[in-house]
């Protein structure tokens, strides 16, 4: 969803590659929203990809099947390594796939102010001026309200500490 507001940019048709679990998310006029390598559109030339995938196998079947006139994002580098373009670097070096290590880019992140947003607009420069996030309307209502919601669970990239719930 946090990458969504780019799609009040974007002109023209989009096809979104994506996790299967995140389709229902994608389902908004305009997006093509695509959960199997195969489904994309075999040597289709497009005027903009966005490569955010940091998974490599993900990433050599996608490029594999893909051109563009402007690239941004991701890459697989000439050693078989994941490589990244300058323009996605304020993203990408604050990573787990950071072309400095673990170690710098993580005080890199400590320093970093800017919004994801931020970044991904910069990515094909432009500034996030605080469009909202692209939500289809047939989404069931949510279970929670208020301004901020906290959930005692978290993927592995970051885990939390549950015990700061507990209070």
């Amino acid at each position: 969803m946090r990458t969504t507001p780019i799609l009040r940019w974007l002109r023209g048709p989009v096809d979104w590659f994506t996790a299967t679990h995140n389709l229902p998310l994608l389902t908004l006029p305009g997006v093509t929203s695509i959960s199997q390598v195969s489904a994309l559109r075999l040597g289709a030339l497009y005027d903009l990809v966005i490569s955010l995938e940091e998974d490599i196998d993900v990433l050599r079947e996608i490029c594999s099947r893909i051109r563009a006139r402007t690239f941004v994002g991701t890459y697989i580098l000439s050693d078989g390594h994941l490589g990244y373009t300058e323009r996605s670097a304020g993203w990408f070096d604050i990573s787990h796939i950071s072309r400095f290590g673990p170690h710098k880019s993580l005080q890199m992140k400590k320093l970093n102010r800017l919004s994801y947003q931020d970044h991904l607009f910069s990515t094909v420069g432009e500034l996030f001026s605080g469009e909202p996030y692209v939500v289809p309307a047939n989404l069931p209502p949510p279970m929670l309200t208020g301004d901020i919601a906290f959930i005692r669970t978290a993927g592995p990239t970051w885990p939390n500490n549950t015990n700061l719930y507990d209070h």
